[in-house]
């Protein structure tokens, strides 16, 4: 009941978005994050249903470490967090605890510093990656953070700031390279009608196998490291990624968020990084569908930018009642999302 008490909660301290002051909002609000970041680091082991393999991974990678001594490997970064806390301590769970630290106080940061909507912004957060990433994908979770916090250099248009921020979390995970990206993104200028084709296209790709095109591209540049690993799933992918009730989802919001564009950006000059972060996302999940170990990993990076663009939808209305009104359907509809998949999971224990 643990899983669905914590969504249940986040949803009604949504309700304390209305709270303008941010005196009163904080201790809420921070209290709310240090509970994540308790129930993530003393979750159990054996739960099939949140990449078990994962974690029981990174705790056996833990016990059998010899710090500073090991080979480090190409992510040195979660290497060297993991042989300071050895040294300190020999214990995996202060490892999960400081690791979710660490990224659940970057999130909130990030959502502290770009959204006044605190708590919808959260509850975004949960309600589609908490519960997956920050139980299985740590070290992506991680590296997709400190991505997340180093937005600001984008705005600010600070380019060795970005990359130095880049530069950290491709050492806790190598996917975090493609954040570079991003930087680009306010440069770009797009219309209506060219996203809304960008978004169809990513659709009809659904309906299309990419594999022979992969396949080729690998066969002309030679297997490097990364195109390598391509290969190697695409031959073992058993399954591919289906335009699922999440897709659709995040389709829905990608839409609108074209759709209002306009309006938003007057309130968010900024709003078009968050919104081509999506669509780009959703064209990358579109294109590497048929390696899913890929498709659920590296366009995590770009999609995350959801819990931005998701809360400012609902505060498109000048009327403060249609206001109120979207903000407790979109919740809600969120918590109902989050509960359903729960329900979905298999091997979820009480």
């Amino acid at each position: 009941m643990l899983f669905f008490s914590v969504s249940v909660l986040t949803y009604v301290f949504s309700l304390s978005d209305y709270i303008q002051s941010k005196k009163y909002k904080q201790p809420f609000f921070f209290c709310l994050v240090a509970l994540l970041v308790a129930f993530s680091g003393f979750r159990g082991l054996s739960w099939a249903s949140f990449y078990s393999w994962d974690t029981n991974h990174y705790v056996g990678f833990f016990n059998d470490l010899k710090p500073f001594e090991s080979p480090a490997g190409s992510d040195f970064g979660y290497y060297i967090i993991n042989s300071l806390v050895k040294l300190v301590i020999d214990n995996y769970r202060v490892l999960l605890l400081l690791m979710s630290f660490i990224t659940l106080s970057l999130v909130a940061k990030s959502i502290t510093r770009y959204t006044n909507r605190w708590f919808f912004a959260l509850l975004a957060y949960v309600s589609l990656f908490y519960y997956v990433r920050d139980f299985g994908q740590i070290r992506a979770s991680l590296a997709y953070a400190l991505v997340l916090f180093g937005l600001r250099y984008v705005h600010e248009q600070r380019f060795l700031k970005y990359l130095f921020i880049i530069a950290i979390a491709t050492t806790i995970h190598a996917s975090a390279i493609l954040g570079l990206g991003i930087y680009f993104f306010p440069r770009i200028k797009f219309k209506n009608w060219h996203l809304y084709g960008l978004l169809f296209f990513s659709l009809a790709l659904y309906f299309i196998s990419t594999t022979g095109l992969w396949l080729t591209v690998i066969d002309i540049l030679g297997e490097g490291f990364f195109l390598g690993r391509m290969n190697a799933y695409l031959v073992t992918a058993s399954k591919s990624i289906s335009l699922d009730v999440k897709r659709l989802f995040y389709y829905a919001f990608a839409f609108a968020g074209v759709f209002f564009r306009k309006r938003l950006l007057k309130t968010d000059e900024f709003f078009d990084t968050k919104l081509y972060s999506v669509i780009f996302g959703l064209i990358l999940t579109a294109m590497l569908r048929e390696i899913e170990v890929l498709a659920v990993r590296i366009p995590e990076i770009y999609l995350t930018m959801l819990i931005f663009v998701i809360p400012a939808i609902a505060q498109v209305s000048r009327n403060k009642f249609l206001q109120a009104f979207s903000h407790h359907v979109i919740t809600f509809v969120l918590l109902i999302y989050n509960i359903a998949m729960l329900f979905s999971l298999q091997g979820l224990v009480y």
